[in-house]
């Protein structure tokens, strides 16, 4: 089940990373 919540956790953060990026090309 850790397993689970940490895989979880790293796809929250890679694309929470990535929406971020994006909105900052956006409003570049």
């Amino acid at each position: 089940m850790w397993t689970n919540t940490a895989v979880v956790r790293m796809i929250d953060m890679s694309w929470r990373t990535e929406a971020v990026s994006a909105l900052k090309e956006i409003k570049t």
